[in-house]
């Protein structure tokens, strides 16, 4: 997890987004663990690192007082079946990346947070599409562009690692997710769920034009994918320096220019660029695990689940037993 430059203290009622969401992750992950160990670890710097521990122990004491004081008003999903899980955090200063790849993240930058002129374009029925870019302020902040690093930098000793946004609210233990790493192929060593709005399908009509047998960026598994969870193999991409060089800026660079691609959410739009480029190497994650919630979708979800489990700030939900794929296919036109 990622999260930096949190100015907040104890006590006072206005609370940053930032820490509403962290609460929210923290509390969701503990309130429906099953017992499964858990390792932490927080991408940060010294002033974030205090405000994580302080509200890492506010809401583990407010989870461990509502399981054994409400009894059965116990609205989790685990119930009955919930254990407290052992636990271990750890901090890494997030500088270090930083300072160690300057040159990759500048390089990346220039891939994917890239601000370009509107293209009208008229194909694909009688359908006109303006195809362009605007990368937000934000997406050009150094943070956005460490998943591709990770496998660079992470010890030896650690063969699997699941990066999370810190604004899921878990519906289930983090088991169910981690499980789904024992799930890939042989060949697979990355996994995604896939992007729910129509960015990739836009993005993707100048080379859909240029090569109309290509499904790239279609509903399906080439549609693209979304950053806020990903798992990785790590033994089994450290077990070929090819791997590696997969995620180089300068590998990137020659598959955004073989797909006429630039763009906007950092390192978000290098999975979905591989996935286009070698899709054998890229596990489909079911959407349910990364359920990226708007106005149409929460409405669907209370109809599916019996139960709304959003509010207005959630941005995803980590759920199970969900099909929404049909959601991504709606989407797109």
């Amino acid at each position: 997890m990622i999260l930096t430059n949190l100015n907040y203290t104890f006590g006072v009622l206005k609370k940053p987004r930032m820490v509403f969401q962290l609460r929210r992750f923290i509390r969701s992950m503990f309130t429906e663990s099953q017992g499964a160990a858990l390792h932490l670890i927080f991408h940060t710097d010294l002033k974030t690192k205090d405000v994580i521990i302080g509200l890492i122990v506010q809401e583990i004491g407010g989870v461990l007082a509502w399981k054994f004081l409400t009894g059965k008003k116990d609205i989790s999903n685990v119930k009955q079946n919930w254990k407290m899980p052992r636990f271990y955090v750890e901090f890494v200063d997030i500088s270090y990346y930083f300072d160690t790849y300057r040159s990759e993240i500048d390089a990346m930058k220039d891939l994917f947070c890239v601000s370009e002129a509107p293209l009208q374009l008229e194909f694909e029925g009688d359908a006109i599409y303006e195809v362009g870019s605007d990368c937000q302020e934000k997406f050009n902040l150094d943070l956005f562009y460490l998943q591709p690093l990770y496998p660079l930098s992470f010890p030896s000793t650690i063969n699997t690692l699941i990066t999370m946004d810190i604004d899921l609210d878990f519906k289930v233990d983090l088991k169910e997710l981690n499980d789904q790493i024992f799930q890939m192929s042989e060949s697979e060593m990355f996994g995604l769920g896939k992007e729910m709005s129509y960015h990739y399908f836009i993005k993707t009509i100048q080379y859909r034009h240029a090569n109309p047998e290509s499904k790239v960026g279609t509903p399906g598994p080439l549609q693209g994918f979304n950053g806020g969870v990903v798992l990785y193999d790590l033994k089994k991409i450290r077990s070929d320096p090819k791997n590696l060089e997969i995620l180089s800026p300068s590998h990137a660079l020659e598959i955004c220019d073989k797909y006429m691609y630039r763009g906007i959410y950092g390192d978000q739009d290098i999975w979905s660029i591989i996935k286009w480029e070698y899709p054998e190497k890229i596990y489909n994650l079911p959407c349910e695990f990364n359920y990226q919630a708007n106005g149409v979708r929460q409405a669907e979800l209370k109809k599916l689940l019996g139960y709304n489990i959003i509010n207005e700030q959630l941005k995803r939900a980590l759920c199970s037993n969900i099909d929404c794929d049909a959601f991504s296919r709606n989407n797109q036109h």
